[in-house]
């Protein structure tokens, strides 16, 4: 749809620095120290409106999500992700991962890349996974469309333009209504909670 850049956004930058400089008194970074680590990725854009879709870098990861992640929480909601999905199944037909496979550079699969090259030399970690957490807001071919125009109004534009259709990029992935506010934050605790129990469970 446009041109990604050929590094690192600075976001990443800046977080990579973070977990993987000295933090510890014996020198050990926040990734080497962690052996028990759970990574989410916050997205929102495709899938059906305010439902989530957990979206991990591969089958092996995609069952560990299954273990820690179904379903909701008594007190917070009983309500799970419309389903989990592997970003590297070409068979994601329909659903919020389709064409996810042919991504490069992916959040999730760096961090988890990142996390094992950090732990080499010491016992395997007890947990080690992550997924994309995508909350679904409008027709997936409405977001490709405003991405694209909006990317070619930024580079040929007027000020005027370019000032309309960055609004309607957010408008495609944000949903100006109670109803998707309210689930996007009550799925987002619950993956919060499942994910904190996960890292502090022996």
């Amino acid at each position: 749809m446009y041109y990604g850049g050929r590094s690192p956004s600075t976001s990443h930058r800046l977080l990579a620095d973070f977990l993987t400089r000295p933090h510890h008194a014996d020198g050990l970074s926040l990734l080497r120290a962690a052996d028990r680590l759970a990574v989410i990725d916050v997205h929102s854009g495709l899938g059906p409106t305010g439902r989530d879709t957990l979206m991990t870098p591969t089958d092996e990861v995609a069952a560990t999500v299954a273990k820690h992640f179904a379903g909701g929480l008594p007190g917070i909601t009983e309500k799970g992700p419309v389903e989990s999905q592997s970003m590297g199944d070409d068979g994601a037909q329909g659903g919020a991962a389709e064409g996810y496979e042919l991504t490069v550079g992916d959040f999730i699969p760096c961090a988890l890349s990142r996390h094992a090259q950090a732990r080499q030399g010491m016992p395997p970690a007890r947990l080690a996974t992550g997924f994309c957490q995508e909350f679904g807001t409008r027709p997936a071919v409405i977001v490709a469309l405003s991405l694209v125009i909006e990317n070619m109004a930024y580079h040929f534009g007027t000020s005027a333009q370019k000032e309309w259709w960055a609004r309607a990029v957010f408008d495609a992935f944000f949903v100006s209504r109670q109803s998707f506010m309210a689930s996007v934050m009550e799925r987002g605790l619950v993956v919060l909670e499942q994910a904190l129990l996960a890292v502090s469970t022996p």
